[in-house]
């Protein structure tokens, strides 16, 4: 053994390398922007900068200025994590304090593998490297296995490719954060009222979460329906999808293949850094709602 590569989560990859005697290489999968914010937090914790001059404890000032140097100043606002971080009532908590003591332990590698690229994040590489902490970007990996298979169950492709070019909006919020009901029906009634095409990824138990009208104006794959048996008996929905439907619900889609589609034109998204990846190298634009 020759080196050691684990991924950040894996702190004992580090105590493992050492009593090997050989390199530990931490891989950092999210953004290194994130990675920077991290490191700085206790810094900023301990200056008391996140709370601002207007502050207390239970009540976070959006527009409070954070400086990190060698990134841009922003705000609170910005970044949701930094309220998170000081309230004592947030569920999550122990969760931001777990990632700031992983950074920490990560620090100490002998080099980070970062799935990004210097093009979209040179500021954020420099910043940890002028305090020690080399960072290697060696994205964007999804470009390594990309997904060919040419089957296509759910006809969600042979849907694609009955569209007009640069026609269809995506929709995807990521596979872990839930949406909120509201904000569902209000989706699906902006869909409705724009007359624009789309293709929109939801979780088969959030599927009864829209509308019943709206499903049963738009197709939805043999995917959603097999996954909540049968959605056009429970929610109104229409079995299966043909090119005549505007818009096409389903709860799986290969990401990449989607976004590299000629019929999509557009790429509703949570942020999450595997989703940005994807459609920066797509060239999709994007519709961001983190």
């Amino acid at each position: 053994v020759t080196c050691v590569i684990t991924d950040v989560l894996v702190g004992w990859g580090g105590e493992v390398a050492r009593d090997l005697g050989v390199p530990w290489v931490a891989f950092w999968t999210s953004t290194v922007t994130e990675l920077t914010v991290y490191s700085n937090l206790p810094r900023l914790i301990s200056e008391n900068a996140i709370k601002g001059t207007k502050l207390t404890v239970f009540c976070i000032d959006p527009e409070s200025i954070i400086k990190i140097p060698g990134l841009p100043d922003f705000q609170v606002r910005d970044y949701v994590t930094l309220s998170n971080v000081i309230n004592p009532n947030f569920p999550m908590k122990f969760m931001i304090e777990s990632l700031v003591d992983t950074v920490r332990r990560t620090a100490g590698a002998d080099m980070i593998l970062a799935n990004s690229s210097g093009l979209l994040e040179d500021d954020a590489i420099k910043t940890l490297e002028s305090s020690g902490i080399k960072v290697t970007p060696v994205g964007p990996l999804h470009l390594i296995d990309q997904d060919n298979d040419p089957k296509d169950p759910d006809k969600v492709i042979s849907w694609l490719d009955e569209q007009d070019p640069a026609s269809v909006l995506y929709i995807c919020f990521g596979t872990v954060a839930p949406m909120p009901v509201g904000q569902m029906e209000e989706l699906a009634m902006a869909l409705d009222s724009t007359g624009v095409s789309f293709l929109w990824v939801v979780r088969h138990d959030h599927l009864k979460d829209i509308p019943p009208g709206f499903t049963a104006k738009h197709g939805i794959s043999n995917g959603t329906n097999g996954t909540n048996g049968g959605t056009n008996g429970t929610n109104g929905g229409t079995n299966g999808c043909t090119a005549r439907h505007r818009g096409l619900l389903t709860d799986w889609v290969t990401q990449p293949r989607v976004l590299g589609h000629r019929a999509v034109g557009g790429f509703l998204t949570h942020c999450g850094w595997n989703s940005v990846m994807e459609s920066i190298t797509a060239g999709v634009p994007m519709i961001t709602r983190p």
